[in-house]
């Protein structure tokens, strides 16, 4: 059994690394000037004070009108939806405060103690719109709903029946049970419900009531145009993703980056601030909107944390990534034929005649000089020779060879001077080093003078190549800066790009920054992933920054996980599946049985996907398995549009405050 804290505890421990999210001992005091959980104490500090608003100010007139003008069945299922919502959050605010018995770590207890606030807020907001959309005799028929509709006195039951377990019984397996099932209650039939008012809204009706639910929903922060996010395909703007690239992502307590599929994109106009970070030495800048997470490393412990970038104080020991590990692939070191590739973009060209078309062999040709090299290149097609490919050698009247290289057509790869036969989910940390090694052995240079840093630079004219070398050295912990020098030959110019990595170096220090603020107004974007941190690029600046936003009780979740493994066995994940398979399978029957596939927009087969789809992304934020895998694209990607607005406040789905500007017409 979990024990319930005492209301004071004199025997109790301070130390901060002392505090655990449950069986812990605490004095309960409310010791914060240091807290063991700082994404707890930043969610109470949004949620506390930056993320309120005011029902009353959304003008509901024309809502009471179109009320009456619905259809029957938009009608019908307005109310019963309603009541669903005003069911979940009174559920909500009477239990969180039996979790909050049972949490030891002060900071947590507030999170939850300011979430339980938004829940009431969010009821008044529920109330706020029945007295404006409908008489008293209406209103007392949407709240008995829940009692009066057998279907939705069904549906409620499942989250209710699992929290009154815990409450009945307070063991630790019911704890995680009720932990679950506040999961499930806040991230898919929260939003489940909002789907409706937003398939409404996207008509032009109820657009009162739509703003309201805008309200209570999320929203995000993000990064201005022209940003890049490193994907499985390379860095490619935000702009021009697809959805189905998988996003590189950073493990904060490991640097470890690894490929997964996309959460959520987030596009969204913005009217506030903006904060640029400049390193003026090395032209290394980076701008996002004010609150968004970046990633700051500790100098003297090399711990790494979250700071939003208007907070970031620039001293020597505060460090920012830009580059991690790559331990998952299957490329351990480079091969003989990759290592031909570098020496084909650096000296070789390819034959567009002698393409093989009768012969079967794509003809290159090389010509070296140097000592050093021949032996080298030699060396690498003695080794090649196993796999099919022939060569010759002619004498040069210049004192060096001509190569004539026989590239046999038949192999998977194909001869190319942009390095696009790089498979970024195949390649590990140890291939990097190879790789970056390789390219200093024919068109790159050794410095050991720069800082006194292992550092080596490479030239080329093609942006495509640099830019793929960049790729390449944030999967190998390789700082990386470009430089740009125009070079005037037989009266015409070339742009030179010239990439430094530092081989010994995965951070910027902040010592020497600049902090820009300034208003912009316009679209920003950004994605989301498990993680929590993503890989993005500005021009040529690159650095690790926290995504748009996660959950409070994802959050405790994955924190009571590691501090208590034994409690994580088989059998809870098997309690877990089951749980979400039956949550899933009630929403669906719910879903279409208020909506009786006649609300535009919401037909029976989309209802369907889109609670699969939330039940799999919501399990993939926790780190188990989809349970339906045939189920991988966001059925209704126009929610995800229409929900955003700039001037609302982030509930506590989101550790993301919003500026916030209140109607002309509210009067004090």
């Amino acid at each position: 059994m979990l024990n319930q804290k005492p209301l004071f505890n004199p025997k109790g421990d301070r130390e901060v690394e002392k505090r655990r999210i449950i069986k812990g001992n605490p004095t309960n005091l409310f010791e914060l000037n240091n807290v063991k959980y700082k994404w707890a104490y930043d969610f109470y500090k949004i949620m506390a004070f930056d993320n309120y608003w005011i029902p009353q100010e959304i003008p509901m007139n024309n809502d009471r009108k179109q009320y009456e003008e619905l259809s029957k069945e938009e009608r019908e299922a307005y109310d019963k939806v309603l009541s669903f919502l005003v069911f979940l959050d009174s559920l909500q605010t009477n239990n969180l405060p039996h979790f909050a018995d049972f949490i030891t770590a002060p900071e947590v207890v507030m999170a939850l103690t300011a979430q339980d606030f938004q829940e009431a807020l969010h009821s008044f907001s529920y109330a706020y719109i029945i007295d404006s959309v409908t008489d008293p005799l209406g209103r007392d028929r949407i709240y008995n709903l829940w009692r009066d509709d057998e279907i939705l006195f069904e549906r409620n039951k499942l989250i209710a029946d699992e929290y009154q377990r815990f409450i009945d019984e307070p063991s630790e397996e019911n704890f995680i049970r009720a932990l679950f099932a506040n999961y499930i209650l806040e991230a898919i039939y929260f939003y489940s419900g909002f789907a409706f008012f937003y398939s409404l809204g996207r008509q032009g009706k109820m657009l009162g009531t739509v703003q309201e639910i805008r309200y209570i929903n999320r929203d995000e922060l993000c990064f201005t145009p022209g940003t890049e996010v490193l994907t499985n395909e390379g860095f490619k703007d935000f702009r021009e993703l697809k959805g189905n690239e998988k996003i590189a992502q950073y493990d904060l307590e490991t640097g470890e980056i690894t490929f997964t599929s996309l959460w959520a994109y987030v596009e969204r106009e913005w009217d506030g601030k903006v904060v640029t970070l400049k390193h003026e030495k090395s032209g290394w800048s980076i701008t996002a909107t004010e609150g968004h997470d970046m990633v700051i490393r500790s100098a003297k412990t090399n711990k790494q944390r979250k700071e939003k970038i208007e907070n970031i104080n620039f001293h020597p020991y505060n460090l920012i990534p830009v580059a991690g590990v790559r331990k998952k692939g299957s490329k351990k070191r480079l091969t003989p034929l990759e290592r031909l590739l570098i020496a084909l973009q650096a000296d070789g060209t390819i034959d567009k005649e002698r393409n093989g078309k009768f012969t079967g062999y794509q003809q290159l040709h090389f010509y070296f000089k140097r000592e050093r090299k021949i032996e080298r290149f030699e060396k690498i097609l003695k080794e090649l020779e196993k796999e099919g490919f022939k060569w010759k050698r002619y004498e040069d009247n210049r004192g060096g060879y001509r190569y004539t290289i026989y590239w046999p057509n038949d192999l998977e790869i194909k001869p190319s001077k942009d390095f696009d036969w790089i498979n970024l989910e195949e390649i590990t940390t140890e291939w990097v080093e190879d790789f970056v090694n390789e390219l200093k052995e024919w068109d790159g240079h050794k410095r050991e003078d720069v800082e006194r840093h292992d550092v080596i630079y490479f030239s080329s004219v093609n942006e495509k190549v640099i830019k793929k070398i960049q790729e390449v050295c944030a999967l190998g912990g390789f700082r990386t800066v470009v430089s740009q020098q125009i070079k005037r030959e037989n009266d015409k110019e070339y742009l030179i790009l010239r990439i430094w990595i530092y081989k010994d170096v995965d951070y910027i220090n902040t010592q020497s920054m600049e902090k820009e603020e300034k208003h912009y107004k316009g679209k920003v974007y950004c994605v989301s992933v498990p993680k929590g941190n993503i890989i993005v690029k500005q021009g040529n600046s690159v650095c690790v920054a926290g995504n748009c936003h996660v959950q409070l009780f994802q959050h405790i979740i994955s924190t009571v996980r590691k501090e208590n493994p034994e409690l994580f066995n088989e059998e809870i994940n098997e309690l877990v599946y089951k749980l979400f398979e039956k949550a899933v399978k009630q929403e669906i029957k719910w879903g279409q049985y208020v909506t009786k596939n006649k609300i535009v927009g919401l037909n029976n087969d989309i209802i369907d996907q889109y609670i699969k789809y939330l039940g799999n992304l919501r399990l993939k934020q926790i780190g188990l398995e989809p349970l339906w895998p045939e189920v991988k694209k966001h059925p209704m990607q126009w929610i995800e549009e229409f929900r955003k607005i700039n001037t609302t406040k982030t509930d506590f789905f989101q550790a993301r405050p919003a500026t916030y500007t209140k109607t002309s017409n509210l009067k004090w």
